[in-house]
């Protein structure tokens, strides 16, 4: 990865954990990026990759890791969610 866009990710990052998403990593917002805003086809210009990582929302990372969350689990069995009742 470029260093500069590696620092936009990390700027962005840091913004969005004060903003309120204390648990955000560096991989939700590269994955927001990657299936959703730009679905395979990462842009080619270094200007176009910053701004649309200026431009992610804490919303959009909350919104796209709840879908991500359903799809997922549907490959799971029941089992795997004991842990959530088993008051850990």
């Amino acid at each position: 990865m470029d260093d500069k866009i590696r620092l936009t990710l990390l700027l962005k990052l840091n913004q969005l954990k004060k903003d309120g998403l204390a648990n955000c990593e560096l991989d939700f917002i590269t994955s927001y990026l990657e299936d959703m805003k730009w679905q395979g086809n990462r842009p080619d210009n270094l200007s176009t990759i910053v701004n649309d990582i200026l431009k992610v929302e804490a919303d959009q990372i909350v919104r796209y890791l709840s879908i991500k969350a359903i799809v997922d689990s549907q490959y799971r069995s029941l089992n795997d969610f004991d842990f959530l009742l088993e008051g850990e």
